[in-house]
């Protein structure tokens, strides 16, 4: 059989070789991606989906620091935690520093890099306190 499913169950492909789907159900595999198109998994839906990932790393990041919005939207563009919750949000989300820029008030995403590179590069001390902080959330 070149191409199908095998007595087991388990789709074949190519040349009698198993295809990456050897585990999965057959039929919820066809029922769940029948008549669909890959794109129809991206763009508007998979943005949303990443933006609403960002936004709870944001809820967890300022709860590790100790911090309330308020306060935290309060300090200037390029604070210590500011700077902090931005690498850690960058590190753990499909985000644009746009995204990232807007949602924590620190100005232009053109500075984005230079806040992103002073904490992933840092020995400051106080620095590397609030990335332990953040990586321990």
């Amino acid at each position: 059989m070149l191409h199908g499913k095998t007595s087991e169950g388990r789709i074949r492909g190519g040349r009698g070789g198993r295809v990456f789907l050897d585990n999965l159900d057959y039929e919820l595999f066809m029922t769940g991606m029948a008549g669909k198109k890959r794109e129809s998994y991206g763009g508007r839906a998979r943005q949303e989906h990443d933006e609403r990932a960002a936004e709870r790393l944001v809820e967890k990041g300022l709860k590790a620091l100790g911090l309330k919005e308020a306060e935290f939207l309060g300090q200037r563009k390029g604070s210590l935690a500011k700077c902090a919750l931005a690498w850690y949000v960058h590190a753990n989300a499909m985000v644009s520093h746009e995204w990232i820029s807007d949602r924590l008030q620190m100005g232009s995403p053109l500075g984005m890099s230079l806040y992103l590179a002073r904490m992933k590069n840092t020995s400051d001390g106080e620095a590397l306190v609030l990335r332990g902080k953040l990586e321990q959330a």
